[in-house]
């Protein structure tokens, strides 16, 4: 008989104790799961992360990239190039990335004020419309004095000038093709002027009588029905100085030719001026519309009515960025320095695309 001591005993208990388990045909290399563990197997690490921590993700998920935080208010890569958009002139990145915390306080004091919120707008359209609302142009700009449109005026003077411009519609007997001019001496083109003029000369008489508008105009001048004339119609607007020379006329639409040039000198909108020569043919000219020199001075209705609305424009401007710049005050900016360098690459236009390098993974600062 076989005797065995306390510590032998022990281990042949326990192993007896094993069989059935391993009986059970237990595969051990494979998770048992529960409906509990499921549960929690579906949630991302993000779920249970602090506010802000260090993970690998990529360029293309800027909403999850934190380029700044203050005082519990998180402020995503993507929510600075939403307010930038809006404000494109604005270009230093701490500036922007300041921009983009008012605009969120801003978001926040709207939502205050019970200002609805439309379900197609997106939140900078949001703030923008609450802040319209706050300023609007009817009271903000209710006292402006005379001294402050000069100023703007002065400030802004070649903005309001112009030469004179014109709107014409040009009928066009053709003698000289520009493909083939010049034509000078051509004795086909000569007689091609010849039976022109007198053509033209009988449209002349009929659209006087029967324009009232360009449509009219056009139909005055198309030859009658079973006739065949090459009459062509076009319109275009040229811009000239009658103050300087021909060789002076930079910011011109097209190149006029001196005839029809002269020709418009002292018509006015909606006059039909008499037959034109060029070298390319005989031409009736409908004058649109004429705008007449401006030396830029508020004398002039047109002139003072665009310097007041955009001095209203700016004022209204103005008054948007102080508020937006007083809710921030106060709140200190942690930033993120790999955040904001992909910010700068984007302002600066080194890359085509949004960020920095395509498909690399950046380890940045993330949102839950």
């Amino acid at each position: 008989m076989l005797i065995l001591g306390p510590l032998q005993l022990i281990l042949v208990l326990v192993s007896a104790a094993m069989v059935p388990f391993f009986q059970a045909g237990c595969r051990c290399g494979e998770k048992q799961h529960s409906i509990a563990d499921v549960s929690v197997s579906t949630q991302s690490p993000a779920d249970h992360a602090e506010p802000i921590r260090e993970s690998s993700v990529t360029e293309t998920d800027p909403e999850r990239i934190v380029i700044a935080e203050s005082l519990g208010i998180t402020i995503t890569l993507q929510d600075v190039l939403d307010v930038w958009e809006r404000n494109p002139g604005v270009e230093e990145p701490s500036e922007l990335i300041r921009k983009t915390l008012g605009y969120k306080l801003a978001y926040s004091e709207a939502k205050s004020r019970s200002i609805n919120e439309n379900p197609n707008e997106s939140w900078v359209d949001y703030v923008e419309r609450f802040l319209t609302l706050a300023f609007h142009p009817d009271s903000t700009c209710r006292n402006i004095e005379q001294l402050e449109l000069v100023r703007h005026l002065e400030s802004r003077r070649r903005r309001y000038q112009h030469p004179d411009i014109f709107h014409v519609v040009d009928a066009q007997y053709i003698c000289c093709p520009k493909d083939k001019a010049p034509c000078v001496g051509d004795p086909n083109t000569e007689t091609c002027f010849a039976e022109a003029l007198p053509t033209m000369e009988r449209a002349f008489v009929r659209a006087k009588l029967q324009t009232r508008d360009r449509a009219s105009f056009e139909a005055s001048v198309k030859p009658p029905s079973g006739q065949s004339e090459p009459i062509k119609i076009t319109a275009y607007r040229f811009a000239y100085d009658f103050d300087q020379p021909h060789y002076s006329q930079q910011g011109n639409w097209v190149v006029m030719d001196p005839a029809i040039v002269k020709a418009v000198q002292q018509a006015q909108t909606r006059d039909v001026l008499p037959p034109v020569r060029t070298e390319y043919g005989i031409h009736l000219l409908y004058l649109l519309e004429r705008k007449s020199k401006s030396t830029g001075d508020l004398s002039d209705p047109t002139v003072a009515e665009r310097v007041r609305d955009d001095l209203c424009a700016e004022m209204v401007l103005r008054a948007h960025n102080r508020y937006v710049q007083d809710l921030v005050q106060g709140y200190p900016l942690n930033l993120q320095t790999e955040a904001v360098e992909l910010l700068q690459n984007r302002i600066q236009g080194k890359n085509k695309s949004l960020y920095n390098t395509a498909h690399d993974e950046l380890t940045l600062p993330t949102t839950p």
